[in-house]
């Protein structure tokens, strides 16, 4: 998953005002607080403070960008938590995954920020506030979804989660119960699935057969074309499935059912395609060509001749 990346900013002019006699006795506490809304959010934030949008975040910084709280919401169906987290630590060298109990989500850090994260509902929510900050507890307590937002009765429970004393407390401190335990979700094995089980009563016609890069061999399983190196873990499969209609005119919703068929875990919808993961690592899509539903499913992510393959196949 993507962040907001924090941009450079000139040194402005800071505003002499009475309250400023508070700031110096309470260097602490941060004033001036005002109601905004940023994208799906409202926030108080102290004069000053700039926000930013990029797709479903939001960030919230100072104006010379030292600190800065960061949120983030997206559909997640057939999600596992642990999963999440880990995924999201391994972007920016986090480490050291807690959770303070079962349904009070996931905590972590990296070398400039703080993380929550939490599953509800087929949604999830990640929160993340700068080392630097001081006295940001009243931005972290003010956050609220606004009216109309969908998923907002989600969203809701992830805030009321996020806003426990525990929650808080390490966001905006850094201090975690000892009791925090340890998160460790199993390293990916990389095995493939049974295709011969993921076929379909109605089976779409074959692909066109391609050239593919030498050392690859192919195999075909139902409506599935498998690819592998023999003796390496490293593999790549496309199935063909017949196109279905979505009910209810949802885009996506038969997407993500035959996603969760396949054994799909943290299923997403993007830009015409419905992304997901396997228990055992593999990387999947799902998206409707002209002729056919088509699923890509591979392993693993950073092979450069599984690069290769996949480029001659497209």
């Amino acid at each position: 998953m993507g962040r907001l990346s924090i941009l450079n900013a000139s040194t402005r002019k800071t505003l002499l005002v009475p309250g400023l006699l508070c700031l110096m006795l309470c260097p602490g506490i941060l004033a001036f607080a005002a109601p905004r809304a940023v994208g799906d959010w409202r926030v108080e934030l102290p004069a000053g403070w700039k926000t930013q949008e990029e797709g479903n975040q939001a960030l919230f910084s100072t104006p010379k960008e030292d600190c800065f709280v960061t949120v983030l919401e997206k559909d997640c169906f057939n999600g596992d938590l642990d999963i999440l987290a880990k995924a999201s630590a391994n972007i920016t060298g986090g480490h050291d995954l807690r959770t303070l109990g079962e349904g009070k989500g996931v905590v972590f850090a990296d070398r400039g920020a703080r993380f929550w994260v939490g599953l509800v509902d087929d949604k999830y929510m990640e929160v993340s506030v700068g080392h630097s900050c001081r006295g940001v507890g009243p931005i972290v307590k003010s956050l609220k979804v606004s009216s109309g937002v969908e998923g907002a009765a989600a969203l809701d429970k992830l805030l009321a989660v996020l806003h426990s004393p525990e929650n808080s407390k390490w966001l905006v401190t850094g201090d975690r119960p000892d009791n925090a335990r340890p998160v460790e979700p199993d390293d990916p094995t990389g095995d493939m699935p049974d295709f011969a089980a993921l076929g379909d009563a109605s089976v779409a016609p074959a692909s066109p057969e391609r050239t593919i890069p030498e050392g690859w061999r192919t195999t075909q399983t139902g409506p599935w074309t498998i690819y592998d190196k023999p003796g390496e873990k490293v593999w790549l499969a496309v199935g063909l499935y017949p196109l279905n209609k979505d009910s209810g005119g949802r885009w996506g919703v038969s997407l993500i059912e035959l996603a969760r068929r396949l054994g799909g875990i943290n299923i997403g919808t993007g830009e015409g395609t419905v992304d997901f993961v396997t228990r055992a690592g593999g990387i999947g899509s799902v998206q409707n060509s002209d002729a056919n539903t088509v699923v890509e499913l591979y392993y693993p992510d950073d092979d450069a001749s599984l690069a290769q393959l996949r480029e001659a196949l497209h």
